[in-house]
């Protein structure tokens, strides 16, 4: 009982902080976090750390996050548990559903100094 009311405390306190970073997303004030985290990023290259930074950009791209999904999903429908199989499929989807329709609804540009050439929208990412 304990640990569920753990995690229960750990979503809220984190649910909250995504509001507030939502908040200061929308009322365009970030109190200039934004620019200090982009700079800070831009200063810290290098080929090492470009590297390590592209291949966990790999990881959490459409196409990693839709293999993942699937052997996941596989494994899950092997071992005969399909109720977790199907609750994996509604939390990826309704977790791609939530960002793309925040990023479409704040229309927030991307850093013009990014390691990629990235299309879309930044927030959430």
């Amino acid at each position: 009982m304990k640990k569920q009311k753990n995690k229960n405390i750990f979503t809220i306190i984190f649910f909250i902080i995504f509001l507030v970073f939502l908040i200061f997303a929308v009322s365009g004030r970030s109190f200039g976090i934004d620019n200090y985290v982009n700079e800070s990023m831009v200063s810290l290259r290098n080929p090492s750390f470009t590297d390590v930074m592209m291949f966990f950009t790999m990881l959490g791209n459409y196409y990693s996050m839709i293999i993942l999904f699937l052997v996941l999903f596989g494994l899950l429908f092997f071992l005969n548990k399909k109720k977790e199989a199907l609750l994996l499929s509604a939390c990826m989807a309704s977790g791609w559903a939530v960002s793309e329709l925040l990023k479409l609804s704040l229309g927030l540009a991307r850093p013009e100094n990014g390691l990629l050439l990235e299309s879309g929208y930044s927030f959430p990412s």
